[in-house]
């Protein structure tokens, strides 16, 4: 028992307060990092819960709780069941105060929503419904990038094959297939293939037509000739002094000599960049069309798309018929009456319009954000939508009455060395509009205030090191940063150097990309420390790059070429005790496996991997329609690569973590779909492709390492109590939109003007070294203006490079907030060492915010910063700790051959088991094992129904009509309709007989369709009306399709169970019954077992959950045979039959 729910306090309590005093408005919480936003969301739909069950039978059918990111959303249900088990335990009775059964209920029902999740998990649910409407014979598969990287290069590849398009495709080749391109590649057709691409998506991002588009890439060239056509020289200067100043104008005109010839190339410039953006924009939509035919026919869609189709659907302009539309809209609209947004500063366009028309007027809707942590702008993200419903009250495409909001600036992370720290630096920063003070709800900035209490010892540190070389690049890290930094660790963890903080957890060392990880980790390792990478990518492992390689294989594991490919990519090199190699051994039997793994000369680990793939290609004829993750999982457990033979990752511990993660990749990807092994072995080649865009690899026992290493993206929601900036020192202005061919930002689209149009460059190219020139006429890095610098160019662009550098900004905020007890920065210890200024150098601009000196040296400097309370005295650690060389014995990363190797397993236990699958599992797991992993329906022998029967079946089968049976009497327990309604199978029952047939068999022709609305509404509806149970339930508090899950202990093993009851109820005298309703069309006793096993196990579920009450099963029957009987188990009880699965 807990002594109290912890109080929301400040700002979280007035915005509760607000959304819980009325039942519709617009509520906007913005807050600081670390004031608890998510909780406080978790916390107010939780009590939003609470109040909904007061007077709903199933209130979680009226709340939705979103998120942006599937990290952030995963959160979520974790979070409100917290919140509900913090209320039943609660000792000091409050209004959110509930019984335990309550709060078990209430949890359950959480964890089955429909409407809790990412905001686009609430699309997928609409576009079940309006799939049809677009083309698409049954409901797409939604995200898999290797699916949809397969699709487009298939769509791009049709139209470079229309000749109509070869000579358009021809001059923008030319034109934007060299260096101008994103990422300075080389000149290759698919960097055009590329743009048009990022186009699309941009376009779709947007929602505008082909003739929007067009305007706003045409109206971004009118902004860079703001006078039109230049006529004349004066008016290219006059453009120079426009966009940068009047020295710069000036130095440009004593430059040129030859004015005719800068004007021509202006003209020049101005016409071609038209001509290629007309050419352009069409290649745009013929792609977009060409990609649309594709995802209908191979039946596959991005997120974006599904958001994009959905917001169609809703526009009154569109083809669907304005009842159906409406009828869509009304099912959703009840479950959006609630609605709370958690990270709202990241929803996009598209999300914001799909889920507009779904939210009705009269709803009650909770946003929670922080536009300084903004940095998914890449993704669409658009703070501004967010910015505007808290300063106007304006969402959704509306205005809000009421309109409650509420300004945080508290934390109740950080120590307050810590965010005087982040103040020092962002109160500068978020107001500068060079360098971060875009889209803020407010001018000025606002000093954090903590919750939490100062240290003696310094909170902030400087692990300081000797620059050389360029700053950002791998030369300046591996050779200034790397070592300093990694004594620096080594010494606080070995010295305690961390003190104060409130657990032994690892120190989190944040990057801004991944590129100098393995360096550090290195280092670090090397002094006995042990590293985790929180923040690799699971198709980068070399270990997922031989799974690969089998399932490549296995397509044809009898072709030799095939053997080839794998023995010389994905196994690693292998030398015999006589020096001979696997290569050549494999080469000099022609590549035959039998005659490989026959070769007595190779070691005795490489032998069972090549006994394993001989089993695997033997199995290969009986397992062609195995699931893709069974596929995976096969493979991995043949070849034990569990135990790495070839040792291909340094940490045992992350082995399995690797392995475990790809089939459950795989799995979350087919989803009830099945890959053939062909489609199987193409969707992980393109993940391997392009391994950024599959998943991480997860660290679940991060307490069991010293250092975990993760990208500040990746970082984002999270905290530690120690964290490490390492590699802050790229300057910002190496990338962005001066560097792209094509930029989308905000309500800006642009193409840059073509390589094949003379540029105009505005500065000496010797002026910049190893940086682009500035172009005239597009983006640029140069900043003009010494008291309030900015950046030069068209305005457009310059708006465009600056908020680039606000993204940087936020990463930055974000990176430095992660931290509850330690912050620590790596930074030169000459502060000229890096000679970038600071509005575009975060290294520099934390030297000075922080006031260190120009020359840092060991031991501790004393600043004063400006906080709310007045002047704050500030001590930070500079190299505050000693450095010992020497490593502990115990410290060192235990050796591979020291772990004891895993228990050989021989029997079977399934991972899920429910309660329909419990009796054939338990009584011939030999029959259904291959089922049940394959997720195929478990059937028991029961006979055909009679032929004397008015029924078709061979147009509604019999499992069928039951489901239809089920779905009308569970209406009517669910509705409380009378005796006599369900008699006579009158509204609303007849309404959900109806709908219950469409959605069983959409297509049986009219006759089989009266047969079975007869059979229901004259048989099965008038039968259960005059049964004993519909008399009982009449005066009980029921619950239809009641959750029962548990995750129950067997042996060593534990067994996940997920079910719904039919009807679960609890009569007036507190005895609650489990009450199963099943459609009986053979008078037989085969199935009776079955149904009894299954209804006395959910009652047994029920007990477990439902302290010292009494619980009743039964199962009643109707169709055929009519009667009640007990659901006890048959044989043993409940216990010995999971037994039989140990």
């Amino acid at each position: 028992m807990t002594d109290g729910v912890p109080p929301l306090e400040g700002a979280q309590e007035r915005i509760r307060d607000a959304f819980l005093a009325h039942d519709r408005g617009l509520f906007v919480l913005n807050c600081t990092a670390g004031f608890g936003k998510s909780t406080t969301v978790e916390r107010v739909a939780a009590e939003a819960l609470v109040e909904a069950a007061a007077c709903e039978p199933a209130p979680e059918r009226g709340l939705c709780v979103v998120s942006f990111s599937r990290e952030d959303a995963a959160g979520i249900v974790p979070g409100i069941t917290a919140a509900l088990t913090a209320f039943a335990d609660d000792e000091q009775a409050t209004a959110t105060t509930i019984s335990p059964e309550r709060s078990q209920r209430l949890r359950e029902r959480v964890r089955h929503a429909d409407h809790v999740g990412t905001i686009d998990s609430i699309f997928r649910t609409v576009f079940t419904e309006i799939h049809a409407e677009y083309g698409f014979d049954q409901m797409p598969t939604v995200g898999n990038d290797a699916h949809l990287t397969s699709l487009r290069e298939a769509a791009l590849d049709a139209l470079r094959d229309r000749e109509s398009l070869t000579a358009r495709f021809e001059r923008l080749d030319e034109a934007y297939g060299d260096e101008t391109a994103s990422e300075g590649r080389g000149a290759d057709e698919r960097t055009l293939d590329t743009l048009l691409e990022t186009a699309r998506s941009a376009k779709r991002a947007r929602r505008l037509s082909d003739e929007q588009f067009r305007d706003r890439l045409l109206g971004a060239i009118d902004e860079a000739f703001p006078d039109g056509r230049p006529a004349t020289f004066d008016a290219v200067v006059r453009d120079v002094a426009r966009f940068f100043d009047e020295e710069t104008a000036a130095a440009f005109r004593q430059r040129h000599d030859d004015e005719a010839a800068v004007t021509a190339q202006s003209r020049a410039c101005f016409d071609r960049w038209r001509a290629r953006v007309e050419e352009f924009c069409s290649l745009v939509a013929a792609y977009e069309t060409e990609y649309d035919r594709r995802c209908r026919e191979r039946g596959v869609l991005a997120h974006q798309d599904v958001a994009y189709w959905v917001a169609d659907f809703f526009e009154d302009a569109g083809d669907a018929d304005d009842s159906f539309r409406e009828r869509v809209r009304q099912r959703h609209a009840h479950a959006l009456q609630t609605l709370v947004i958690d990270e709202a500063q990241d929803v996009s366009v598209a999300q914001h319009d799909a889920l507009a028309p779904l939210v009705p007027d009269d709803a009650r809707v909770l946003l929670a954000g922080d536009t300084d942590q903004c940095i998914y702008a890449w993704r669409d993200a658009r703070p501004a939508l967010f910015t505007r419903a808290f300063e106007a009250g304006e969402y959704f495409g509306r205005s809000w009455t009421p309109h409650e909001r509420a300004d945080a600036a508290r934390t109740y992370r950080m120590r307050p060395d810590v965010s005087a720290a982040v103040d020092a630096v962002f109160e500068t920063v978020f107001t500068d509009p060079a360098r971060g003070g875009l889209h803020r709800s407010g001018d000025d900035y606002t000093l954090v205030e903590t919750d939490r209490e100062p240290t003696s010892e310094p909170a902030v540190h400087v692990a300081s090191y000797r620059a050389q070389g360029s700053p950002g690049t791998t030369t300046w890290f591996e050779e200034s940063e790397a070592a300093p930094l990694s004594n620096y660790l080594h010494g606080a963890l070995a010295d305690d150097g961390f003190a104060s903080r409130d657990a032994d957890g690892p120190v989190e060392v944040l990057f801004p990309t991944r590129t100098n990880m393995r360096s550090l980790a290195a280092r670090l390792e090397a002094t006995g420390l042990s590293v985790a990478d929180a923040s690799e990518l699971l198709f980068e492992s070399p270990l997922v790059e031989l799974v690969v390689g089998v399932v490549e294989w296995l397509v044809d594991p009898f072709d030799p070429e095939r053997t080839r490919a794998l023995l010389d990519g994905a196994v690693p090199a292998v030398t015999c005790d006589d020096g001979t190699t696997l290569h050549e051994i494999a080469a000099a039997a022609d590549y035959r496996l039998d005659e490989i793994g026959t070769d007595d000369r190779l070691p005795a680990r490489v032998e069972t991997f090549f006994d394993g793939l001989a089993e695997l290609r033997g199995r290969l004829a009986r397992r062609t329609a195995d699931p893709g993750a069974l596929v995976v999982a096969n493979v991995v457990e043949t070849l034990a690569l569990a135990t790495d033979p070839f040792d291909q990752v340094d940490d045992p511990r992350r082995c399995l973590a690797v392995l475990d993660t790809l089939v459950e990749t795989v799995e979350e990807w087919e989803g009830t779909d099945r890959y053939a092994l062909s489609e199987l072995a193409g969707v992980l080649k393109q993940y391997r492709a392009s391994p950024s865009h599959g998943p991480l690899v997860p660290v679940p026992d991060a307490s069991d390492y010293d250092v975990v290493f993760r990208t500040i993206h990746n970082a984002k929601g999270d905290e530690a109590d120690v964290v490490c900036l390492a590699d802050l020192s790229r300057p910002l202005g190496v990338n962005g939109p001066h560097r792209d061919s094509f930029v989308a930002r905000g309500e800006t689209l642009a193409l840059a003007p073509p390589a094949t149009a003379p540029s105009v460059p505005i500065d000496e190219p010797s002026a910049h070294g190893v940086e682009s020139v500035p172009r005239l006429r597009w983006a640029t890095n140069r900043w003009v203006g010494d008291e309030q610098p900015r950046i030069g160019g068209p305005p457009v662009f310059s708006e465009l490079a600056a908020a680039h550098r606000a993204d940087r900004w936020r990463t930055l905020y974000v990176a430095m907030t992660r931290a509850r007890d330690h912050l620590v920065l790596s930074v030169p210890r000459d502060a000229t060492s890096v000679g970038t200024p600071p509005q575009d150098s975060w290294v520099t601009t934390i030297q000075r915010a922080l006031d260190l000196p120009d020359s840092l040296s060991r031991g501790r400097i004393d600043t004063t910063l400006q906080r709310p309370t007045g002047e704050y005295p500030l001590t930070i650690g500079c190299l505050d700790v000693a450095y010992d060389a020497s490593v502990s014995p115990s410290s060192r990363p235990t050796p591979r051959t020291a772990l004891a190797p895993s228990p050989t397993r021989t029997g079977r236990t399934p991972r899920f088991v429910n309660g329909s699958t419990l009796y054939p599992l338990a009584t011939g797991l030999d029959e259904h094992w291959l089922d049940h992993l394959k997720g195929t329906s478990l059937h028991s022998e029961r006979p055909a129904p009679a032929d004397d029967l008015p029924l078709a079946f061979d147009a509604v089968g019999p499992d069928d009509l039951g489901t239809i049976a089920h779905d009308v009497l569970t209406t009517a327990v669910e509705r409380g309709v009378s005796t006599e309604t369900l008699e006579n199978c009158a509204e609303p029952l007849a309404e959900r007989l109806e709908a219950a047939i469409d959605e069983q068999c959409r297509a049986v022709g009219g006759r089989e369709r009266q047969q079975v609305v007869r059979y229901v509404r004259e048989t099965v509806c008038p039968q259960f009306a005059a049964t004993g149970v519909w008399e009982r339930l009449q005066s009980s508090a029921v619950y239809v399709e009641e959750p029962l899950d548990a995750v129950i202990p067997v042996a060593d093993h534990t067994i996940e169970t997920r079910n719904h009851a039919d009807i679960v109820s609890r009569a007036p005298d507190g005895t609650w019954y489990v009450d199963d309703i099943k459609l009986v069309l053979a008078d037989t006793d085969a199935t009776r077992d079955r149904y009894a096993l299954q209804t006395a196990f959910y009652v047994w579920l029920l007990e477990r959950q439902l302290d010292d009450a009494t619980v009743r099963g039964r199962i009643t029957c109707v169709g055929e045979r009519v009667d009640s009987t007990a659901g006890t188990a048959p044989v043993d009880d409940i216990e010995s039959w999971l037994a039989r699965f140990a």
